[in-house]
Protein backbone atom coordinates (compact mmCIF):
# COMPACT_ATOMS: atom_id res chain seq x y z
CA UNK A 1 0.00 0.00 0.00
CA UNK A 2 1.46 3.65 -1.10
CA UNK A 3 2.70 5.83 2.03
CA UNK A 4 -0.21 7.94 3.04
CA UNK A 5 1.57 9.41 6.11
CA UNK A 6 -0.14 12.96 6.11
CA UNK A 7 2.91 15.36 6.02
CA UNK A 8 2.82 19.07 6.99
CA UNK A 9 2.69 21.18 4.07
CA UNK A 10 5.73 23.84 3.74
CA UNK A 11 5.73 27.25 4.03
CA UNK A 12 5.58 28.78 -0.04
CA UNK A 13 4.19 25.71 -1.34
CA UNK A 14 0.38 27.24 -1.56
CA UNK A 15 -0.46 26.98 1.80
CA UNK A 16 -2.61 29.84 3.22
CA UNK A 17 -2.21 32.01 5.49
CA UNK A 18 -4.78 32.17 8.36
CA UNK A 19 -5.87 35.48 7.05
CA UNK A 20 -6.65 33.08 3.59
CA UNK A 21 -8.08 30.70 5.59
CA UNK A 22 -10.89 32.60 7.25
CA UNK A 23 -11.37 34.52 4.11
CA UNK A 24 -10.91 31.62 1.76
CA UNK A 25 -9.05 33.76 -0.87
CA UNK A 26 -6.16 35.51 -0.87
CA UNK A 27 -5.89 39.30 0.42
CA UNK A 28 -6.24 42.33 -1.92
CA UNK A 29 -2.59 44.18 -2.77
CA UNK A 30 -2.28 46.81 -0.74
CA UNK A 31 -3.51 50.56 -2.29
CA UNK A 32 -0.32 51.74 -4.83
CA UNK A 33 0.98 48.34 -5.11
CA UNK A 34 2.22 47.71 -8.36
CA UNK A 35 -0.18 45.72 -10.79
CA UNK A 36 0.60 43.56 -13.95
CA UNK A 37 0.09 45.12 -16.87
CA UNK A 38 -3.38 45.31 -18.40
CA UNK A 39 -4.92 44.39 -15.32
CA UNK A 40 -6.92 48.33 -15.05
CA UNK A 41 -10.48 47.51 -16.40
CA UNK A 42 -12.29 50.06 -18.83
CA UNK A 43 -13.67 52.22 -16.21
CA UNK A 44 -9.74 53.28 -15.43
CA UNK A 45 -9.04 53.90 -19.00
CA UNK A 46 -12.21 55.61 -19.56
CA UNK A 47 -11.51 57.92 -16.77
CA UNK A 48 -8.00 58.63 -18.62
CA UNK A 49 -9.40 59.45 -21.63
CA UNK A 50 -11.79 61.85 -20.08
CA UNK A 51 -8.64 63.69 -17.92
CA UNK A 52 -6.79 63.72 -22.19
CA UNK A 53 -9.82 65.20 -23.31
CA UNK A 54 -10.27 68.14 -20.50
CA UNK A 55 -6.17 68.82 -20.85
CA UNK A 56 -6.91 69.00 -24.10
CA UNK A 57 -9.73 71.71 -24.07
CA UNK A 58 -7.84 73.72 -21.33
CA UNK A 59 -4.81 73.89 -24.23
CA UNK A 60 -7.76 75.49 -26.54
CA UNK A 61 -8.23 77.72 -24.40
CA UNK A 62 -4.34 78.67 -23.48
CA UNK A 63 -3.85 78.72 -26.82
CA UNK A 64 -5.95 79.93 -29.12
CA UNK A 65 -7.26 83.68 -28.55
CA UNK A 66 -10.53 85.33 -30.24
CA UNK A 67 -10.73 88.36 -29.35
CA UNK A 68 -13.84 90.64 -29.52
CA UNK A 69 -12.36 94.27 -29.04
CA UNK A 70 -10.79 93.93 -25.93
CA UNK A 71 -12.53 90.82 -24.27
CA UNK A 72 -10.86 87.39 -24.88
CA UNK A 73 -13.44 85.13 -25.28
CA UNK A 74 -11.19 82.24 -24.96
CA UNK A 75 -9.22 83.33 -21.42
CA UNK A 76 -6.25 81.56 -20.29
CA UNK A 77 -7.67 81.34 -16.54
CA UNK A 78 -10.50 78.87 -18.01
CA UNK A 79 -7.78 77.02 -19.44
CA UNK A 80 -6.29 76.44 -16.38
CA UNK A 81 -9.43 75.98 -14.25
CA UNK A 82 -9.86 72.69 -16.71
CA UNK A 83 -6.30 71.71 -16.47
CA UNK A 84 -7.21 71.87 -12.33
CA UNK A 85 -9.97 69.92 -12.98
CA UNK A 86 -8.42 67.12 -15.14
CA UNK A 87 -5.54 66.78 -12.13
CA UNK A 88 -7.86 64.90 -9.86
CA UNK A 89 -7.97 62.24 -11.77
CA UNK A 90 -4.52 62.28 -13.46
CA UNK A 91 -3.03 62.46 -9.92
CA UNK A 92 -5.26 58.78 -9.46
CA UNK A 93 -2.43 57.24 -11.80
CA UNK A 94 0.21 59.42 -11.02
CA UNK A 95 0.36 61.02 -7.70
CA UNK A 96 2.99 63.62 -8.31
CA UNK A 97 0.42 65.26 -10.42
CA UNK A 98 -1.62 66.46 -7.61
CA UNK A 99 1.62 68.50 -6.46
CA UNK A 100 0.96 70.79 -9.24
CA UNK A 101 -2.31 71.93 -8.27
CA UNK A 102 -1.47 74.76 -5.90
CA UNK A 103 0.74 76.36 -8.74
CA UNK A 104 -2.30 75.76 -11.37
CA UNK A 105 -4.41 77.78 -9.19
CA UNK A 106 -1.68 80.61 -8.96
CA UNK A 107 -1.30 80.63 -12.92
CA UNK A 108 -4.93 80.52 -13.15
CA UNK A 109 -5.41 83.34 -10.86
CA UNK A 110 -2.45 85.13 -13.00
CA UNK A 111 -3.69 85.12 -15.68
CA UNK A 112 -6.91 86.41 -14.34
CA UNK A 113 -5.75 89.17 -13.46
CA UNK A 114 -4.34 90.05 -17.11
CA UNK A 115 -7.84 89.22 -18.51
CA UNK A 116 -9.22 91.94 -16.11
CA UNK A 117 -6.66 94.38 -17.01
CA UNK A 118 -6.65 93.97 -20.97
CA UNK A 119 -10.46 94.61 -20.54
CA UNK A 120 -9.96 97.38 -18.68
CA UNK A 121 -7.55 98.83 -20.78
CA UNK A 122 -4.91 98.20 -18.19
CA UNK A 123 -1.16 98.78 -19.36
CA UNK A 124 1.04 95.60 -17.73
CA UNK A 125 3.89 96.47 -19.91
CA UNK A 126 5.67 98.18 -17.01
CA UNK A 127 5.49 94.92 -14.73
CA UNK A 128 8.92 93.22 -14.77
CA UNK A 129 9.17 90.20 -12.08
CA UNK A 130 5.75 89.49 -11.86
CA UNK A 131 5.68 88.24 -15.26
CA UNK A 132 8.77 86.78 -15.75
CA UNK A 133 8.35 84.47 -12.25
CA UNK A 134 5.17 83.52 -14.03
CA UNK A 135 6.93 82.06 -17.13
CA UNK A 136 8.98 80.38 -15.34
CA UNK A 137 5.99 78.87 -13.29
CA UNK A 138 4.27 78.26 -16.46
CA UNK A 139 7.16 76.29 -18.13
CA UNK A 140 7.67 73.96 -15.07
CA UNK A 141 3.99 73.77 -14.84
CA UNK A 142 3.42 72.39 -18.15
CA UNK A 143 6.50 70.46 -18.31
CA UNK A 144 5.33 68.29 -15.25
CA UNK A 145 2.12 67.64 -16.54
CA UNK A 146 2.88 66.13 -19.80
CA UNK A 147 5.63 64.15 -17.88
CA UNK A 148 2.91 62.76 -16.13
CA UNK A 149 0.50 62.28 -18.75
CA UNK A 150 2.61 60.37 -20.71
CA UNK A 151 3.87 58.48 -17.76
CA UNK A 152 -0.32 57.60 -17.19
CA UNK A 153 -1.14 56.59 -20.59
CA UNK A 154 2.37 54.60 -21.48
CA UNK A 155 1.02 51.32 -19.89
CA UNK A 156 -1.68 51.41 -22.70
CA UNK A 157 -0.36 53.63 -25.46
CA UNK A 158 3.65 53.57 -25.41
CA UNK A 159 3.53 54.61 -28.89
CA UNK A 160 1.48 58.12 -27.88
CA UNK A 161 3.30 58.86 -24.78
CA UNK A 162 6.55 59.05 -26.34
CA UNK A 163 4.67 61.41 -28.88
CA UNK A 164 3.91 63.73 -25.73
CA UNK A 165 6.84 63.60 -24.34
CA UNK A 166 8.74 64.67 -27.33
CA UNK A 167 5.95 67.47 -27.75
CA UNK A 168 6.84 68.67 -24.13
CA UNK A 169 10.40 68.77 -25.14
CA UNK A 170 9.92 71.25 -28.29
CA UNK A 171 7.27 73.22 -26.87
CA UNK A 172 9.49 73.77 -23.68
CA UNK A 173 12.82 74.34 -25.69
CA UNK A 174 10.81 76.88 -28.17
CA UNK A 175 9.22 78.60 -24.69
CA UNK A 176 12.72 78.55 -23.21
CA UNK A 177 14.13 80.88 -26.08
CA UNK A 178 11.26 82.95 -26.62
CA UNK A 179 12.14 83.96 -22.56
CA UNK A 180 15.65 84.13 -23.16
CA UNK A 181 15.62 86.44 -26.06
CA UNK A 182 13.49 89.27 -24.83
CA UNK A 183 14.60 91.42 -28.08
CA UNK A 184 14.22 88.56 -30.61
CA UNK A 185 12.68 90.95 -32.40
CA UNK A 186 15.99 92.52 -33.76
CA UNK A 187 16.50 89.21 -35.47
CA UNK A 188 13.30 89.28 -37.63
CA UNK A 189 13.91 85.47 -39.31
CA UNK A 190 14.45 84.18 -35.81
CA UNK A 191 11.72 85.55 -34.21
CA UNK A 192 8.95 84.32 -36.84
CA UNK A 193 10.85 80.69 -36.94
CA UNK A 194 10.30 80.44 -33.02
CA UNK A 195 6.95 81.80 -33.33
CA UNK A 196 6.07 79.39 -35.96
CA UNK A 197 7.37 76.42 -33.73
CA UNK A 198 5.57 77.58 -31.11
CA UNK A 199 2.39 77.78 -32.58
CA UNK A 200 2.59 74.18 -34.65
CA UNK A 201 3.81 72.72 -31.29
CA UNK A 202 1.06 74.06 -30.07
CA UNK A 203 -1.71 72.89 -31.98
CA UNK A 204 0.20 69.44 -32.48
CA UNK A 205 -0.26 68.91 -28.70
CA UNK A 206 -3.74 69.44 -28.66
CA UNK A 207 -4.01 67.15 -31.69
CA UNK A 208 -2.20 64.86 -30.23
CA UNK A 209 -4.15 64.87 -27.10
CA UNK A 210 -7.30 64.86 -28.35
CA UNK A 211 -5.71 61.75 -30.56
CA UNK A 212 -4.83 59.66 -27.06
CA UNK A 213 -8.21 60.02 -25.84
CA UNK A 214 -9.80 58.49 -28.72
CA UNK A 215 -7.35 55.00 -28.59
CA UNK A 216 -8.11 55.08 -24.91
CA UNK A 217 -12.15 55.00 -25.42
CA UNK A 218 -11.63 52.51 -28.20
CA UNK A 219 -9.48 50.26 -25.82
CA UNK A 220 -12.28 51.01 -23.55
CA UNK A 221 -14.54 49.45 -25.67
CA UNK A 222 -12.59 46.71 -26.75
CA UNK A 223 -11.79 45.40 -23.64
CA UNK A 224 -15.72 45.81 -22.39
CA UNK A 225 -15.86 43.67 -25.41
CA UNK A 226 -14.18 40.94 -24.37
CA UNK A 227 -15.29 41.04 -21.10
CA UNK A 228 -18.59 40.43 -21.99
Amino acid sequence: MADETLRPRQPGAGALSPAESRSGSAEPPPPGAASAPGSAGPAAVRAMADVCGTVATGYLFLYLNINLGTLNILPGWAGYLFILRALSGLAAREPAAGLLAPLGKGLAAWNAVLWVCALLGVDTAVWVILPLVAGVAGLYFHFQLLTNLADAVRRWLPGQARQLVYLRTVQALAQTVLALLPNAGSVPYLAVFLLALAMCTAFALWWRLRAVRAALLELAGGEEAAGG
